[in-house]
């Protein structure tokens, strides 16, 4: 999905969430992070099953 932004404050708003999103990520992915601790801060997971 293509989001077409109208203003440059929506289009720092989502730079910084994705930016956000990375930097939790790698915690998770590194083991800095829990994956309990990343369900604490709110996000959200998706099971993929075939």
């Amino acid at each position: 999905m293509i989001k077409v932004y109208e203003t440059k404050e929506e289009k720092m708003a989502a730079f910084k969430r994705s930016v956000g999103l990375r930097k939790v990520w790698e915690d998770l992915t590194s083991g800095k992070m829990s994956f309990d601790e990343f369900k604490r801060q709110g996000y959200n997971t998706v099971n993929i099953t075939k």
